[in-house]
């Protein structure tokens, strides 16, 4: 029981990140700030808060101590599915709730108002002024919840893969989350096959290491 509390616990980046988005829509959405400069500034400071924060919360103990994992959860029947099952059916929660938040988003985003009311707000803020909807609440939510997506996402290095969190684990993913949204065309579905690829090659380079397999500069 303390573990899982302790696996939780280490979600907090998760809503962390969502408050960090929240800054970052007061200065773009409110203040009218430049988004990509005011999204680099955010960047680098979430950066820097997290590291400092490490270094003042474990200062003198060498290296940040290890939390527990979250445990993989097979589904039954399913994960002994020769070679897939493995694969698709014995994740960790998290990775099931990134997989049914897939067809979940999509059917928010194009089978309901508000749905397109969020794709008004990005693609045709006019329309929206036109049928006079406010458009501040909703890119303030449409933020807000990508902030907390993105959090999950890094909290998961921890809690799903390393045991503990370094600066900079990340290694630069989260700007390969915004090639895989170009890639897929911001829609739901071919996002997630974009992540997939991108998932498998990022899991071939390293099996390749693994196996002692050299690739010769041309």
């Amino acid at each position: 029981m303390r573990a899982a509390r302790c696996g939780w616990a280490s979600l907090q980046p998760g809503f962390t990140d969502a408050l960090m988005a929240l800054v970052f829509a007061v200065l773009v959405i409110t203040l009218k700030v430049e988004q990509i400069v005011t999204g680099l500034a955010v960047n680098l400071l979430g950066a820097g808060l997290s590291t400092y924060w490490l270094r003042s919360a474990f200062a003198g103990h060498g290296q940040t101590p290890t939390i527990p994992l979250f445990a993989d959860v097979p589904i039954p029947g399913l994960s002994d599915i020769p070679v897939l099952g493995p694969i698709l059916f014995d994740q960790r929660v998290l990775t099931y709730i990134a997989f049914l938040l897939v067809p979940a988003v999509w059917l928010f985003l194009f089978r309901t108002r508000y749905g397109l009311i969020v794709r008004c707000a990005g693609d045709n803020p006019k329309a929206l002024d036109v049928k006079g909807v406010r458009m501040a609440p909703v890119q303030y939510a449409a933020v807000v919840f990508g902030g907390l997506m993105a959090g999950l996402a890094g909290a998961f290095l921890s809690v799903g893969q390393a045991a503990r969190f370094v600066p900079d684990m990340t290694n630069g993913r989260g700007w390969l989350a915004i090639i895989t949204v170009i890639a897929g065309l911001w829609r739901p579905y071919p996002i997630l096959v974009a992540a997939l690829v991108f998932s498998f090659l990022d899991a071939l380079q390293l099996q390749i290491q693994g196996v002692g397999i050299a690739i010769t500069n041309i």
